[in-house]
């Protein structure tokens, strides 16, 4: 065997052990509960506690206003109409911040596990 041979085996089988490594790193995926209470964990846990009160206000918001604006007289539609829209968008908005708060999270958590992993090789 000459000595490329053995040098691209050799490479083949550190990459096929390193492949598995991280199959084995990507199949600890969380499940959805643990995600959602990852957003507490950052530095902005009390933002986050406060954009989950906003959005359960909104949803009250919007149902109160739904429910107003189909069983209530014609003069006052465009209003309760306004409100619910206006109530729709900043829900939203609010889920989509703790959507990205979720996000951000996650992939901190990933750098973090794929520092940890190029120390340990570099440790080899």
């Amino acid at each position: 065997m000459s000595n490329t041979d053995q040098l691209d085996k050799l490479l083949k089988e550190q990459l096929t052990s390193q492949a598995a490594e991280l199959d084995k790193l990507m199949n600890k995926d969380e499940d959805l509960t643990s995600m959602l209470l990852g957003g507490f964990k950052t530095g902005l846990r009390k933002i986050m506690m406060l954009s989950y009160v906003v959005a359960i206000s909104l949803a009250v918001v919007i149902f109160y206003s739904g429910y107003q604006y189909f069983f209530i007289d014609l003069n006052d539609k465009a209003f309760w109409g306004m409100v619910l829209l206006i109530s729709v968008q900043a829900q939203i908005a609010t889920k989509l911040w703790i959507w990205l708060e979720m996000n951000r999270w996650s992939q901190i958590k990933e750098i973090k596990r794929l520092q940890l992993y190029l120390e340990q090789m570099i440790a080899k």
